[in-house]
């Protein structure tokens, strides 16, 4: 997981292009309903620490689907906005960029409505409402950010600061080969988000998924286990967890998994 920048284009403004673009009579339904939209977009704006201050607006039906319309049907205008969103993210920081926010496994390949727009349609082409992530992230999240008890089940890392301090642990196992992820217990590591980062982390199967993924970094050492000997191993582990860390921060999933080989020299023996 990674934190992105806001994106800082104009959403309104957005707004006007893709609905100016449309045919009627989705063109005379969405220029009805501008006002409307401007100010939800401000709205969003004002309440990005506090997603729950934030009600679906209602619409009748023709308006629902012109505004879902809007983001459904490719248009030039929508993707100019699609453009500049991951434009602006590639030059913010280009290796946070490269992947998915969500996860950090996967590319990120599509486009999610943070608040879905099937509930939320006035901010389907909102750009503060759109977070570039994977297909997989954006399956498993769902329709729905909050979970039964009102805590939200998926971060939004435009908004939600990261805490600097590792929560995030790896721990190599010899019998069976692998490298189990877990969470730390402590409540203080998680910078006061502790029940959303944890309800992320379940929701979108992280550690299962970084268990997984982990096999095909670890394989990659027994080549150099096996002509230099473990000590090297360990050295290039140690190289590639703190590099990756500078960039990604102490809670990616690759840094921590590098760290923890850096320190486990029996199972590098194993491998």
């Amino acid at each position: 997981m990674n934190n992105l920048t806001p994106f800082s284009g104009n959403s309104q403004h957005y707004f006007d292009n893709i609905s100016t673009a449309k045919k009627e009579p989705t063109r005379s339904t969405l220029t009805f309903i501008r006002a409307r939209i401007h100010a939800s977009y401000s709205h969003y704006n004002a309440n990005t620490s506090n997603f729950s201050n934030i009600s679906a607006l209602i619409w009748t039906s023709a308006e629902k689907a012109a505004l879902i319309d809007c983001y459904s049907t490719r248009t030039n205008e929508l993707g100019k906005l699609k453009v500049d969103i991951r434009e602006h993210h590639r030059t913010s920081n280009a290796a946070i960029a490269a992947r998915c926010p969500y996860c950090g496994i996967n590319v990120g390949n599509t486009f999610d409505h943070y608040l879905s727009k099937s509930v939320f349609p006035e901010y389907a082409v909102c750009s503060l409402n759109l977070i570039p992530c994977c297909n997989e992230c954006n399956l498993l999240k769902g329709g729905s950010i909050w979970n039964s008890s009102g805590v939200r089940q998926v971060l939004n890392l435009l908004y939600d600061p990261l805490p600097t301090t590792q929560f995030l642990i790896a721990t190599p196992t010899v019998a069976p080969t692998s490298v189990k992820f877990s969470l730390s217990s402590n409540i203080s590591l998680y910078g006061g988000l502790y029940q959303e980062i944890t309800a992320h982390f379940d929701k979108l199967n992280l550690l299962q998924r970084f268990e997984e993924v982990s096999a095909d970094e670890y394989s990659e050492l027994k080549p150099l286990i096996l002509s230099q000997g473990v000590s090297s191993a360990q050295s290039l582990a140690a190289t590639r967890a703190k590099s990756l860390r500078a960039v990604l921060g102490h809670n990616n999933w690759k840094a921590v998994l590098y760290d923890s080989l850096a320190n486990s020299p029996s199972f590098l023996r194993s491998l």
